[in-house]
């Protein structure tokens, strides 16, 4: 199983990249790419082409071939990178995140579903932006690019995954505003 952090947005609700934001001491892409790296054989940071320069060059990356297709087309760039790989895929903009709780997640795998992912206990919905999607789910991303769909919670709902409860529900809290950075930027530093 390999791990990816999805980094390639645009992040235009925050007004400035995510994944150069900072909750521990350093870029939370990178934080997030060293938490996949305690689970996967190898760890990957997905970003868009312009991108390129302000990533640390200590990570391995994945250029996105897609653009305005959002997290699908990070997704499905990692499984034309290598489509016989399970992914863990995880969103940057999860601050809370922890060792835990992507040990959890890599603990209850299940390779016989298309993929294992949290119920958000917030709307009893599938979060498919912290789930491993095993290589039987990329022809699956694949149709769904064919019908103009580009959305990785609809081939959740619509297809056989396992679905569990995390155990920490504050690592399932993103943060896509500047002022919901700042009031958590304040807690990290209590």
């Amino acid at each position: 199983m390999n791990g990816l952090v999805l980094a390639g947005g645009k992040s235009r609700r925050m007004g400035i990249d995510k994944g150069a934001l900072h909750y521990r001491g350093k870029a939370h892409r990178e934080f997030t790419a060293d938490l996949l790296n305690e689970v996967c054989e190898s760890s990957f940071i997905s970003c868009r082409k312009d991108q390129l320069s302000s990533v640390n060059s200590q990570y391995q990356l994945i250029v996105d071939s897609y653009s305005n297709l959002g997290p699908f087309g990070g997704m499905l760039t990692a499984f034309e990178s290598n489509p016989h790989s399970a992914w863990m895929i995880v969103a940057c903009d999860f601050p809370h995140l922890d060792a835990a709780t992507i040990k959890q997640l890599a603990e209850a795998r299940d390779p016989n579903k298309i993929a294992t992912c949290f119920l958000n206990p917030n709307n009893n919905i599938p979060e498919p932006l912290i789930t491993i999607w095993e290589p039987r789910a990329y022809p699956i991303f694949q149709n769904f690019l064919n019908q103009g769909y580009f959305s990785p919670k609809s081939i959740l709902v619509n297809t056989d995954v396992k679905e569990i409860q995390v155990e920490n529900k504050l690592c399932l809290e993103n943060v896509n505003e500047k002022k919901e950075y700042d009031l958590i930027v304040k807690t990290f530093a209590k």
